[in-house]
């Protein structure tokens, strides 16, 4: 009896133990910045990681430096090294992808040149370990991730080569249907392809609901499901003053926003917005001691 009394003493201690080396391993940040909620994305290695910082309102924090941050590792306060916007720094690729309506109504309400101007000013965010994938509205069927889609894309991390795709594709490829269903389903279908410990954003603009799909919007939400966190989103320039409820919900459910373009003079500032919303990640590098045996888990910290 006493030696079954004593295992049962020498389990609990073991238990106890781990779960104390675990959770002293653990890696904290958070803002010393008044009001900053930091949002762990991932460990980039032992030393550097992966986080945005947005207030209480949900919008990003820029200009942050190392006096903003505290971090703890191990149950210890880090020396936090460096502290530099994603756009500054080469750890970390972003993964992007633009599906754009190309329809013909497009011409019609003079938008293309103002869509042009502001596909180019998100253009000017890409660095050459980002990666950038086009989905356009096509004429032929293309079978992608398993469904025949009447798209195109291009993919390049050269912002020259990006533009000079969309401007041949107002130019030359416009079409006479709307087939908006079709175009995300291909751009999910490339999210899934991308690495999902990098930041993905996918951005749908659409100047029209969808007509001519051979699939419904339930398809597109369905085709969300399972796939790691991405960022989605969506500018409606849809004739009329309501904020299209399909967009809205599609954005709202991939950790996203919708703007509602009610003029093509508002396409510019618009696609301006989207890329801030790619460039208020950080990466912080910092110094521990040695980490204690147990692995290591992430946890958001705020203040």
């Amino acid at each position: 009896m006493r030696i079954r009394w004593n295992l049962i003493v020498l389990l609990i201690l073991l238990f106890v133990g781990q779960a104390f080396a675990a959770g002293e391993s653990e890696l904290q940040v958070r803002a010393s910045k008044p009001g900053g909620i930091v949002s762990m994305e991932r460990e980039i290695d032992d030393s550097k990681v992966l986080l945005s910082v947005s207030d209480a309102d949900k919008k990003p924090m820029f200009g942050l430096t190392i006096s903003d941050f505290v971090v703890t590792k191990g149950g210890r306060t880090a020396k936090i090294t460096s502290v530099q916007p994603v756009a500054e720094s080469l750890d970390v690729p972003r993964n992007i992808v633009l599906v754009l309506d190309n329809s013909d109504s497009m011409r019609q309400r003079n938008a293309v040149e103002p869509l042009l101007a502001g596909v180019d000013e998100l253009l000017k965010i890409v660095r050459p370990i980002d990666q950038v994938q086009v989905v356009v509205f096509g004429r032929e069927k293309v079978s992608m991730g398993g469904r025949d889609l009447r798209v195109r894309t291009f993919k390049s991390n050269k912002p020259g080569e990006l533009k000079n795709f969309v401007a041949e594709v107002y130019r030359d490829g416009m079409t006479s249907t709307t087939v908006l269903h079709e175009g995300m389903l291909a751009g999910l279908d490339l999210i899934s392809t991308m690495p999902a410990n990098e930041p993905r954003f996918m951005v749908v603009f659409s100047d029209g609901e969808d007509l001519n799909s051979a699939y419904k919007g339930d398809e597109v939400f369905k085709a969300t499901a399972g796939l790691a966190r991405f960022n989605a989103y969506s500018i409606d320039y849809m004739p009329g003053p309501a904020t299209d409820k399909f967009l809205k919900k599609f954005a709202e459910d991939n950790h996203g926003e919708i703007w509602k373009a009610t003029s093509e003079t508002n396409l510019v500032p618009i696609f301006q917005s989207v890329a801030s919303k790619m460039e208020y990640y950080y990466v912080v590098s910092y110094l521990s001691r040695p980490r204690e045996p147990g692995g290591c888990s992430v946890q958001p910290g705020h203040q």
